[in-house]
């Protein structure tokens, strides 16, 4: 390689490696892998495909002269595409191989083929897209998926030459960092988006992720309260604990979940998540549904002339999951007084733990 080309890739690397958005593709990925091919156009897009569905485009980028002509593929030429519908079939979505796949139109389809087609006529032509190369990537997250990166000469231009092909490969390690990085960076905001959605539907599906020592990573509100009642109570979580030692004895590989009962006795099912960077258990319980939520079950509790207004707030914001620390903060009082007003509330209830009165507002 000349001096010239190696800083055309040193740039073109750099710029790849910053993209960190899927708005930011055309500008920071395909832009510079169109300009280092000596292309007029790139595009990106990401297939997946549910059971016995079709295979479909979730998300797609492009950067040219002709952007009507994503909405175009988009819209349904993608299934007679001749290069990326057999990769779909053979060795794409659903493929248990992750080897990327290259490919080049006018180098694996017949001209005379071509020419006939109805893809030819409706798509290339209108489009002016001569030659085609990119490489497709096999990926699984959430399901399989397959990854495609396009770059395209205008029609009557030279094809793509063997110089080109070896380019692609240089910058396919970068490129396909920053392809799998998107995909997941948008597995995970929807999985956020579905928890949060749970976590304020109050469906009765409560959940809690959490590792080897007990500490809550993420869970819903409602058994953050459940855990955290009786945090200080081992024999309360003896039943996690043995679910615990059970999937740790289970052989490598195996996923399956078993059955434990949460400090207040509910049936729960406790697995372990894959691909966890340390050991993270899944807690998950269907059986809040036939309880009224924890705030409505404090406004259930008050008596006006058993409880004080204090007190009623207090247990409004153990209801709604809180620590002493945090009852405290929402309140400007004092840790001190915050046990004070619990051990008020013990006595007028006639009960003696803060696990009896969290028993208490989920059985009312």
């Amino acid at each position: 390689m000349t001096a010239a080309s190696t800083a055309i890739s040193s740039s073109t690397i750099d710029s790849i490696m910053s993209c960190a958005s899927v708005s930011a593709l055309s500008d920071e990925v395909l832009r510079p892998v169109a300009r280092v091919l000596d292309a007029e156009s790139a595009v990106y897009m990401r297939f997946r495909q549910a059971p016995g569905e079709q295979p479909f485009i979730c998300e797609s980028a492009y950067a040219g002269p002709h952007p009507e002509s994503l909405d175009a593929y988009t819209a349904g030429f993608y299934v007679e595409d001749p290069l990326i519908r057999p990769l779909i079939d053979r060795v794409g979505i659903g493929s248990e191989s992750r080897n990327p796949v290259k490919f080049q139109l006018l180098n694996q389809v017949r001209q005379g083929t071509l020419r006939r087609s109805n893809y030819f006529r409706n798509f290339l032509k209108p489009q002016e897209l001569g030659d085609i190369i990119g490489v497709a990537l096999p990926f699984h997250c959430d399901g399989p998926q397959l990854l495609c990166l396009g770059v395209h000469r205008q029609a009557g231009r030279p094809v793509f030459e063997k110089a080109h092909c070896l380019a692609l490969d240089r910058l396919m390690r970068p490129v396909r960092l920053v392809l799998e990085a998107l995909c997941m960076q948008s597995a995970l905001a929807e999985h956020s988006a579905i928890l949060k959605e749970l976590q304020s539907a109050n469906t009765g599906l409560e959940y809690a992720a959490f590792d080897e020592h007990l500490r809550i990573l993420r869970s819903s509100t409602r058994m953050r309260t459940a855990l955290t009642a009786s945090h200080s109570d081992l024999q309360a979580f003896a039943g996690i604990r043995s679910g615990m030692r059970a999937l740790a004895a289970q052989a490598p590989g195996e996923q399956s979940s078993v059955d434990v009962r949460l400090p207040d006795g509910q049936p729960a099912k406790l697995s372990t998540a894959a691909g966890c960077s340390r050991r993270t258990y899944i807690l998950v319980s269907g059986d809040f549904d036939r309880r009224p939520s924890p705030c409505l079950l404090a406004e259930g509790m008050r008596s006006g002339d058993k409880l004080t207004a204090r007190e009623q707030q207090v247990i409004d914001h153990l209801a709604a999951g809180g620590s002493n620390a945090r009852i405290a903060e929402e309140l400007s009082i004092s840790v001190r007084t915050v046990e004070n007003h619990l051990r008020s509330i013990y006595e007028k209830l006639g009960i003696n733990s803060r696990t009896q009165l969290i028993s208490l507002l989920l059985s009312q």
